[in-house]
Order: C-alpha cells, then sequence, then structure tokens
C-alpha cells in the first residue's frame, strides 16, 4: 500500500521540484532570472495610440527576432 503511494507520488513531487528549479533555480540560472525583459526598442511609439493588441504583436515580434516562439499568451 505504501510502496504504489510513494511509486505515484514520487514522480510527480520530483517534476514539481525540476519545474521550480528551471523557472526560480540557481543552478539552472533560472528562466524568471535570466530572461529578458521585453523591450519595444525601435517599435517604441511606432503606432499611434497603441493598444494591448499592438503591445503583443510587438511582444511576439522580440521573440521572432530572439528565434523564440510564444506558444501562450496571458
Amino acid at each position: 500500500m505504501y510502496l504504489s503511494y510513494l511509486s505515484s507520488r514520487a514522480p510527480e513531487k520530483l517534476l514539481d521540484v525540476e519545474d521550480a528549479n528551471i523557472l526560480t533555480g540557481n543552478d539552472l540560472g533560472g528562466i524568471i532570472n535570466s530572461a529578458t525583459a521585453f523591450a519595444a526598442g525601435d517599435l517604441a511609439d511606432s503606432v499611434d495610440n497603441a493598444n494591448e493588441f499592438d503591445a503583443i504583436v510587438a511582444c511576439l515580434n522580440q521573440l521572432a527576432l530572439a528565434n523564440y516562439n510564444a506558444d501562450t499568451i496571458h
């Protein structure tokens, strides 16, 4: 009984620790700690009366220039 509980919970807990380490961990650098903040750069003030959609397009452009693709937008 205890063995089945441990064998089902241990991998889940390990993956939780791994996810936290990837996001914020010191030994892996952490995505949150090492990511470059969004900067409009050449796109700043290029659109009159910019709205949220324009900001999302600018963010996607910055990712594309860094050879990344967004798979989720919050």
